[in-house]
């Protein structure tokens, strides 16, 4: 068979197979664009993820350990054992204290009361005060880690209990024991609570519950909606986040194993891929209780992000073209690491993360290409952007494979005045596996193009022949990366 030649894209869903060897495509600090116009040369397309640039500098304190916009955006940053107000400018003034200083809080308010729960206490920050307190011990369910406000009361879940419990209305300060529910479709403890439509998701390690405000005051407050049970609870109680209209999770079933979910109205929808339940799981060795959950909106797109907080990984779910991708920091050994943002808040018009490992503050903005570095402002990470192609084959044919062009927005170089050291002249990185990506060649480089060389080619040649090739194409340079697809030229040569 004579040479032809063939525009392709990179696929639409990475991490859809778990194994190699039927096609398990990579993804890294990429996500997927649909194309609009039949026009285009591709159905889809990959953009690259926003890097993290400093908002707020660090100073004394550890990893941020929540981050939360309350009614009137103001926000809060709980570090350490600081609760810090965050100003626009930049600026942060501490509100009060609580008694630990790692873990999780979690945090609502009612327009008058901001409350935290750390896991072993609650605390109350009077918004109009300033006042921080914290709640009476002998009257409040100590241990909750989660709070939410609704129809004017603060609910907590209670420790190894299947009961939920409420404030009195208005005031995080007031606790009535006989104020509370029981999880009694399925009794198991109530791990997690969060709100939806006024409706509250009472989880559990493997099943859930979804509540209603009965208005009933004489008798129950809140019942459960009948019907709302059913068979999966959560696996990380801190993995739980929302998006507009739903709530994502990491979930659990009395059958074992993990998935990750989302909610259709009352009923739960499993969002994983068999590649990324095998990744989390190979990944994790099972301990994926510690998963952090965080969501947040940009450019269009909606991100669930999940991060396993005993491991290197972070994986990234797009709610807007249902597909994920992972997201990592470059170490100083030049090794991928988890992604530094963690927790979010929209204010402003900006898009806010705590960091990992300080206090410090990011925005996430489109056109920033590097991860600042808190410890060092000069040093920024330059993020690792790479995609592997799906497995090249034809019936285990051997291919000839005459040349390989990656399709990018050329011509993207850094200006000539930039400090930053490199990324005047950016490359991309190919390597090749010829069997189907369990070993990679030698790096091969091509040029990018410089700043305004919009007709520069990333093209090679010399590439030999395979039965199962992919092709894997990286970008470390801090710049802009439109991934479009990839033209081969290929012959068929004997069975």
């Amino acid at each position: 068979m004579g040479a032809s030649q063939k525009l392709f894209s990179f696929g639409a869903v990475p991490y859809a197979s778990p194994y190699l060897s039927v096609g398990q495509e990579e993804c890294r600090n990429l996500y997927v664009e649909n194309s609009i116009s039949q026009t285009s040369l591709v159905s889809n397309y990959y953009v690259s993820v926003p890097g993290l640039k400093i908002f707020v500098e660090k100073d004394a304190g550890n990893a941020c350990r929540g981050l939360y916009k309350t009614s009137d955006s103001r926000l809060f940053q709980v570090h350490s054992n600081y609760v810090d107000e965050i100003f626009q400018n930049g600026q942060r003034i501490t509100r009060g204290y609580i008694t630990t200083y790692s873990g999780v809080v979690n945090f609502s308010d009612n327009t008058r009361q901001l409350m935290i729960v750390d896991g072993e206490f609650g605390y109350v920050l009077d918004l109009a005060s300033n006042i921080f307190s914290k709640i009476d011990e002998n009257t409040f369910p100590n241990g909750a880690t989660h709070v939410v406000n609704l129809d004017t009361y603060f609910l907590v879940n209670v420790p190894n209990q299947n009961i939920f419990r409420w404030s009195s209305q208005n005031n995080g300060l007031l606790w009535d024991p006989l104020d509370f529910a029981t999880k009694e479709g399925y009794s198991e403890v109530v791990v997690a609570i969060k709100e939806l439509h006024n409706n509250l998701f009472v989880f559990g390690e493997t099943t859930t519950e979804v509540f209603y405000d009965t208005g009933d005051f004489a008798t129950q407050v809140w019942q459960r909606i009948n019907g709302s049970a059913f068979d999966v609870g959560c696996a990380a109680k801190h993995s739980i986040a929302k998006i507009e209209n739903n709530i994502f999770w990491l979930g659990s079933s009395r059958k074992g194993g993990i998935e990750v979910y989302s909610n259709d109205g009352l009923n739960p929808v499993v969002i994983s891929t068999r590649g990324i339940e095998q990744l989390i799981d190979r990944t994790t060795g099972g301990n994926f209780s510690d998963a952090i959950g965080t969501s947040y909106s940009q450019d269009g797109h909606n991100f669930y992000i999940l991060q396993f907080m005993s491991t290197d990984l972070t994986v990234c779910y797009d709610t807007t073209t249902k597909t994920w991708h992972i997201r990592s920091n470059r170490d100083w050994r030049g090794d991928n690491v988890k992604w530094r943002g963690i927790h979010h808040a929209f204010v402003w018009g900006k898009k806010i993360f705590g960091d990992l490992y300080t206090n410090a503050l990011y925005t996430s903005e489109m056109d920033y290409y590097q991860n600042d570095e808190p410890n060092d402002l000069t040093r920024p990470s330059y993020i690792i952007r790479e995609r592997t192609t799906p497995v090249i084959q034809a019936n285990k044919k051997v291919l000839f494979h005459g040349s390989f062009e990656v399709l990018f927005e050329m011509g993207v170089g850094l200006n000539e005045n930039n400090n930053l050291g490199f990324g005047k002249d950016p490359q991309l990185i190919m390597n090749i596996s010829d069997d189907c990506g369990y070993n990679w060649s030698n790096s091969r480089y091509k040029s990018m193009g410089k700043i305004g060389n919009y007709s520069n080619r990333c093209k090679f040649t010399l590439l030999g022949k395979s039965r199962n090739r992919v092709y894997k194409v990286t970008v470390t340079d801090p710049v802009k990366v439109i991934l479009i697809g990839f033209v081969i030229d290929l012959s068929e040569g004997i069975n």
